[in-house]
């Protein structure tokens, strides 16, 4: 396949930008780390969790979402396994991340910063105490 038949469209392109801000907005992170060589867990738990929603739910091929996070087509449809598997297997903390990232996804306005931010810190520390 070609460079250009792999480029995203505009409606493409705006719907997994909306995407990656949602995605950076629910694990704290900045928009240029999510798509950097990164193996640090935390970023490649959000990479896959991108590639997967981007393919699976916003239905965008593959290559189209390999070239816009720098990877591989081969490596969109991995973590689209990964995630599947992860889902398979009823891990709660996965899909309670892709519901809550889609959520924001779908009603950004809805969502401020500061009370995502709160939340996620309690909920770090509540996951802390009880250990």
């Amino acid at each position: 396949m070609t460079y250009a038949a792999t480029k995203p469209l505009d409606f493409q392109n705006a719907l997994m930008r909306a995407l990656q801000r949602s995605i950076c907005f629910y694990y704290l992170i900045e928009n240029e780390e999510l798509f950097k060589n990164s193996r640090e867990r935390h970023l490649m738990n959000a990479r896959q969790v991108f590639q997967y929603l981007a393919h699976v739910k916003l239905k965008i091929p593959s290559p189209v979402v390999g070239h816009f996070s720098n990877r591989d087509h081969a490596t969109v449809l991995h973590s689209k396994k990964i995630i599947n598997d992860q889902l398979d297997i009823q891990n709660k903390e996965v899909r309670v991340d892709i519901a809550n990232i889609m959520q924001i996804y779908k009603r950004p306005s809805k969502y401020g910063i500061a009370w995502f931010i709160i939340k996620k810190c309690i909920k770090d520390v509540f996951e802390v105490l009880t250990k």
